[in-house]
Formats: structure tokens, C-alpha cells, sequence
């Protein structure tokens, strides 16, 4: 395993690197969605967790 990998909660911020990176891929998820992931988990009814790979740390 790449020791710079990692799987981290969710955090805000991660909304619109997570939108871009599913457009790139002709997926449509609105940043609004991550933005109720967000809230859902503030509330405790869901936990969200992000992987990263890399010095950058952004999403994959």
C-alpha cells in the first residue's frame, strides 16, 4: 500500500474537488450533494469518507 494513501472523514472543502473529479468522469453529482453529505454527518445520520493518494491529498 502507497504510505502517502490515506481514508479520511469527509471534511468541508471536500465538496467541489469531489464534484470536479465525478465530472471528470461524466458522472453527475452535484456539489450540493456533498454539501448535505456534509450537513448528514454534522447531524450524525451518515459518515463520509474521503481517499487520498498522494503529496496533495485530494480526493481520488
Amino acid at each position: 500500500m502507497d504510505p502517502a494513501a490515506a481514508i479520511r472523514p469527509l471534511t468541508a472543502g471536500d465538496e467541489a474537488r469531489l464534484g470536479d473529479a465525478f465530472t471528470e468522469l461524466g458522472w453527475s453529482k452535484p456539489i450540493s450533494l456533498f454539501q448535505r453529505y456534509l450537513a448528514e454527518q454534522a447531524a450524525g445520520t451518515r459518515s463520509g469518507l474521503v481517499a487520498t493518494a498522494g503529496a496533495g491529498s485530494a480526493p481520488r
